[in-house]
């Protein structure tokens, strides 16, 4: 006790350097007018009252407005990013100290902590401790993984079936400003991202049970039910 309450003193000590990067005030820069984001958020609401989750995983949670209305109805939230300098934004938020129940982490869900130790043993995987969430809230984030990290939309599908229980998930069409700056440095050969393969490579994992289109926007928001739940 005596060595942890030490480390803790000494983490608590720690002034890090507030940076800004792509990410950090997302919310300002985002292409959602003000109505478009109310009525995401008025949604996502609707669908946790909905599901009542144990386990929420947000993946990709960038400053936690989402994570927070997801701790507001389940019981405890998982927020990761792989971006520090929004973590760090996030966990000194003071509005955080209302959620005991958030944990944000930096984690690359593409690049997810191993198992580590002797013989891989010792300490497990991210997601081998995650096991299965009761819900994985992955807004804005399809498109990152799709076209920034090129992986193709049923391998999506199918790690998030297999760690999730239900899935509310945000489409980002191509035409959007946030996909089109992934464009910017990539010669366009994604051409199965689309919604309609999207929507049927996720239909071979979930079963989709509401969808709710952005009235100023082509995003599109589902609510999903793993077929392996």
């Amino acid at each position: 006790i005596s060595i942890i309450n030490h480390m803790k003193q000494g983490i608590s000590a720690l002034d890090l350097k507030k940076t800004n990067t792509n990410w950090t005030a997302y919310y300002e820069t985002c292409s959602y007018t003000d109505q478009g984001f109310r009525q995401k958020e008025t949604q996502i609401e609707i669908w946790l009252r909905q599901l009542h989750p144990g386990l929420t995983l947000d993946a990709g949670c960038n400053e936690g407005h989402f994570s927070m209305l997801a701790a507001q109805h389940s019981d405890y939230v998982l927020a990761i990013d792989n971006d520090s300098a929004v973590i760090q934004a996030f966990s000194s938020d003071p509005k955080l100290k209302a959620f005991p129940n958030i944990l944000p982490l930096v984690m690359d869900i593409c690049n997810p902590s191993p198992s580590i130790g002797w013989a891989n043993q010792e300490r497990k995987s991210f997601f081998s401790r995650l096991a299965k969430a009761d819900l994985i809230l992955a807004l804005a984030l399809i498109h990152h993984l799709a076209i920034g990290n090129n992986l193709p939309l049923t391998e999506i599908a199918a790690f998030l079936s297999k760690h999730a229980k239900h899935l509310i998930i945000e489409f980002v069409p191509k035409e959007d400003t946030q996909v089109q700056k992934l464009l910017i440095t990539k010669k366009d050969t994604f051409t199965h991202y689309s919604l309609e393969e999207f929507i049927a490579s996720f239909s071979d994992f979930f079963e989709i049970r509401e969808e709710s289109k952005a009235k100023d926007s082509g995003r599109v928001l589902f609510l999903m039910r793993s077929k392996h739940a």
